[in-house]
């Protein structure tokens, strides 16, 4: 009732507007009554005046300045919640990386394979040369025996089949190592290009997660730098005017309350220029010739399906996200709501509960994308909860 009652007041102080002094000579507009207007317009003291010749207590005036100073400091502390709550791109680097570890691990074993598998080779190689080079001891043979035939038959002797037969099996291990050999060779070439297409997915990953945060938070930024535009303004005024009835012989004004711009992950403020690919400004007017150029039988009878349409909504250190309409009901939880709210998504409608006696709820309209909804006098600071409906 306090509120309605300085609104009254204040409808009442356009029409002596004209008449009272101001430091910039400006008049305030004769539309609908905007307390932030009259504060750029008016002097403290002038302020201060006018609201007494509209029949408003310096009690009433008091309570205007302080209702100014909390909507601030709630609007404030509203955007740093919604600001906290926006990805900072921290997991962006660790994007891929779970497929790149596995890979570098298989990779590491297919290279201590081939490592094992030359050595083995290695070592087969060795043995095969010593074996079919050893010397043959032949049994002695009878004299008359050597002078009844020119050739000796060494092939029957069982030290030269025992020798051959060694050589035989060396080579035969030696091939079956140089085989497993190229195997492994083989097989950590295929890992080796594995890793490399993770770690190239990886990259692409991390890129695509650092362009999302930076859209992220340059649009929830931007919302809050409108949200907040005026506020030093408004705050340095709502102060003096306080200390103008405390009738301070100095005034010392607080720092304004501000939105701190979260810390993002490398990689994040730079985004734009480096991991986001700018889109096509034209469709291409023809097929790629590497591609069938023949005109499909049949037109696509639709448009490929969208995925659901989601409505996301902060206000008063709350946050929801519908997919469908969904509706928080009317409480006090949502009182201190400051003087806008952070809407993001596709969102068809948004309606605001205002939490009077006699309530003034407002349809905002549709909003698509990410900003804040400034709230007229009357939702200030007294929003009782929300009605979404999703939709594209």
């Amino acid at each position: 009732m306090g509120r309605l009652l300085v609104l009254v007041a204040l409808i009442a102080l356009i029409a002596l507007s004209a008449a009272v002094p101001t430091k910039t000579d400006a008049v305030v507009p004769e539309t609908k009554f905007d307390h932030r207007v009259a504060f750029s317009q008016m002097s403290p003291t002038d302020f201060i005046q006018a609201m007494s010749k509209a029949g408003n207590s310096e009690t009433q005036c008091r309570e205007f300045a302080t209702d100014t100073i909390a909507d601030i400091t709630a609007t404030v502390t509203g955007s740093q919640t919604t600001m906290d709550a926006i990805d900072t791109g921290a997991s962006c680097a660790a994007e891929g990386q779970d497929a790149v570890a596995a890979a570098q691990a298989f990779l590491d074993t297919k290279k201590a394979a081939l490592v094992a598998a030359q050595a083995t080779a290695a070592t087969a190689l060795s043995t095969k040369q010593s074996t079919c080079t050893a010397a043959v001891d032949l049994p002695s043979v009878n004299l008359d025996a050597l002078q009844a035939t020119t050739c000796y038959d060494y092939t029957t002797a069982a030290s030269y089949t025992a020798a051959n037969e060694a050589c035989d099996d060396a080579i035969d291990i030696l091939a079956v190592a140089d085989q497993a050999v190229t195997v492994a060779r083989t097989e950590k070439s295929d890992a080796e290009t594995a890793l490399a297409a993770d770690v190239a997915e990886a990259s692409r990953l991390e890129s695509g997660c650092l362009c999302r945060v930076h859209k992220e938070q340059k649009a929830a930024w931007t919302a809050v730098e409108s949200a907040t535009a005026s506020h030093e303004a408004e705050w340095q005024q709502a102060q003096q005017i306080i200390c103008a009835l405390d009738s301070a012989s100095t005034c010392s004004v607080p720092t304004c309350p501000s939105v701190t711009k979260p810390t993002v992950a490398a990689g994040v403020e730079n985004a734009d220029a480096q991991h986001c690919t700018p889109e096509p400004t034209t469709a291409p007017t023809q097929a790629p010739t590497a591609y069938p150029t023949t005109t499909p039988t049949t037109a696509p009878t639709s448009a490929p399906t969208r995925p659901p349409a989601s409505c996301t909504i902060h206000m008063a250190g709350h946050a929801r996200t519908c997919y469908s309409a969904c509706n928080s009901g009317r409480s006090n939880a949502y009182d201190a709501c400051g003087t806008s709210v952070y809407v993001s998504g596709n969102c068809r409608s948004v309606t605001i509960y205002d939490n009077d006696s006699s309530p003034n709820d407002v349809n905002f309209g549709a909003v698509h994308g990410s900003r804040y909804i400034n709230l007229p006098y009357d939702l200030s600071s007294d929003c009782a909860g929300f009605y979404l409906v999703p939709g594209y």
